[in-house]
């Protein structure tokens, strides 16, 4: 056995959402993997100490810059795959998956596929046999909880280790769950056969709520936890476009409010919730003229079944698409950004919720330590059309200031899911079914 070489064999458990699916070399990115790997060293088995990991990187001097948030472990991978299926099957699987889940087009994906792989092999070389034994210690804790590509908070990209060098690695519930826990807070846990549809079921009805084919509506679970205290940005915003911007407010469709008579008390107190999973550049609103042009789009579309003559289904399809465009200019757009200087402005910050899908189980993780780094942290409101210049200034709101220990209540308590759901939009014969079941 080379003693300067360690390889591991993966397990592929979700699709990898991959901007090179389409080429037949696409798998999974040392460039995305070995930056959080050394992180991953570095914090946790290193403990963040230099005089340890200090030996084991490539550029000692260069790891003394402060700007560097992670520093380079001296070895290289090297990563073989085979692609299952071909382009058309990751294609299809996109396509439909926002489909099914009344994703807008480019929502979430942009232009990438999904790409589904078998025979994973990463191997690690370095001519320090300290640094491998480490690798080899360590990756297979690391794997577990980490997802790749895009969407990875999501569960997209979970993979785990089935074999190192010729050896099999058989990890049943009771070890899989200890190793995670070694890192993370298992929040939740779910049991499904389908767990990408029930990852964005639990997800939405916990940060946003939903509504069911425009009927009934299930409020955020979030939005629930800290309404005797505090009321989300949602209703604040509404109150707000009340006071300082008629038109828009009167566009904005709101049959509940609309119902209670647009009464606010004064003596709420409002905070920018959401930001807790996770900060959005902007949130939307149904209005009144939205849904008048998608009326327009509705009797176009009926035209088009019905036309049998080519050259009108042509100008029918350009009316659709410009009518399309349309509509979605005539969306409530309220962008929001962070109050803040230099270094200390926010441009992203991703949800410390992350879905790691295995086998057929689905465990909800957050990391044990700084679970909430943005709490108390204020945030600048503005409201337009999106196809208008116009724009209102809102306000600011603040995220609640809420402690690890809360945080924790909080997501247990919201991401209670048992899956009940018969997904009847993935029928057996289809082609990418086994990308929800797992592979």
């Amino acid at each position: 056995m080379n003693k300067f070489k360690v390889e591991f064999t993966l397990k592929q458990h979700t699709p990898l959402i991959h901007f090179q699916a389409e080429q037949s070399g696409a798998t999974l990115r040392a460039t995305e993997l070995k930056p959080k790997f050394d992180r991953f060293l570095k914090e946790y088995v290193f403990k963040n100490n230099a005089q340890i990991y200090n030996n084991f990187l490539i550029d000692k001097k260069k790891c003394n810059d402060k700007k560097l948030k992670v520093c380079a472990f001296d070895y290289k991978i090297k990563i073989t795959s085979k692609i299952k299926n071909n382009e058309i099957v990751f294609k299809t699987y996109i396509s439909k998956y926002k489909k099914n889940n009344n994703m807008r087009e480019g929502a979430y994906f942009g232009d990438n596929n999904a790409v589904e792989l078998s025979n994973i092999q990463v191997e690690f070389l370095s001519f320090n046999t300290n640094l491998i034994n480490y690798i080899k210690d360590n990756f297979i804790d690391f794997i577990l909880i980490t997802n790749f590509g895009t969407r990875q908070n999501k569960g997209f990209g979970s993979f785990s280790v089935i074999k190192v060098n010729d050896k099999e690695i058989n990890l049943n519930y009771s070890d899989i769950k200890k190793r995670i826990m070694k890192y993370c807070n298992i929040v939740g846990e779910i049991e499904t056969n389908y767990p990408l549809k029930d990852i964005l079921d639990i997800y939405q009805i916990a940060k946003s709520g939903r509504r069911e084919n425009n009927r009934k509506l299930t409020k955020s679970k979030l939005m629930e936890y800290f309404k005797n205290n505090l009321r989300w940005e949602k209703r604040w915003i509404k109150k707000e476009l009340k006071e300082k911007n008629r038109v828009l407010f009167n566009d904005l469709v709101d049959d509940y409010h609309k119902k209670n008579g647009w009464s606010f008390s004064e003596n709420e107190k409002y905070a920018y919730i959401r930001a807790l999973l996770g900060i959005a550049d902007n949130i939307e609103f149904i209005t009144y003229s939205y849904r008048q042009k998608s009326e327009e789009i509705k009797a176009k579309k009926s035209e088009l079944k019905k036309e049998k003559d080519n050259s009108k289904k042509e100008i029918l399809k350009k009316d659709i698409k410009k009518l399309s465009k349309e509509a979605d200019g005539l969306k409530i757009k309220v962008t929001i950004s962070h109050v803040g200087k230099g270094d200390k402005k926010v441009e992203r910050f991703a949800s410390p919720v992350t879905f790691k899908v295995i086998n057929e189980k689905v465990y909800i993780l957050t990391k044990k330590e700084n679970i909430i780094k943005i709490c108390n942290e204020k945030f600048k409101f503005v409201a337009s059309y999106k196809n208008g210049d116009k724009k209102t200034e809102l306000g600011t709101l603040k995220v609640p200031q809420i402690s690890d220990q809360e945080a924790l209540n909080i997501f247990r308590k919201i991401f209670k899911y048992k899956s009940k759901i018969k997904h009847k939009d993935f029928n057996s014969d289809s082609p990418f079914i086994s990308l929800h079941k797992g592979f």
